[in-house]
């Protein structure tokens, strides 16, 4: 709701959440492909959110809620790459 009353139109805010819906599919639907035959494959959905907010945390909600400048390339780097480490030692038996 706050992201999109600061957009200028409502048809930039819709395809602004709706680019965002996605992307956010596009992780539910990889965390989906292994075999059926994996043991204790976590629920998509969930699991997707999970890293999401592992991004999301460091690179869209302080920027957005607190005003906080955008991450350099080296930030970018740690964060992605912290967020890919923290869910693969979750996840990656599982999917």
């Amino acid at each position: 709701m706050a992201i999109t009353a600061g957009l200028p139109s409502l048809d930039l805010a819709r395809d602004m959440i709706e680019r965002l819906g996605d992307r956010e599919e596009g992780i539910a639907r990889w965390i989906r492909s292994p075999p059926p035959t994996a043991a204790s494959r976590p629920d998509p959905a969930f699991a997707a959110a999970q890293l999401e907010c592992l991004v999301k945390g460091f690179a869209f909600s302080p920027q957005l809620a607190m005003g906080q400048p955008p991450l350099g390339k080296a930030r970018q780097k740690a964060v992605a790459e912290g967020a890919v480490e923290m869910f693969l030692a979750r996840y990656e038996s599982r999917v």
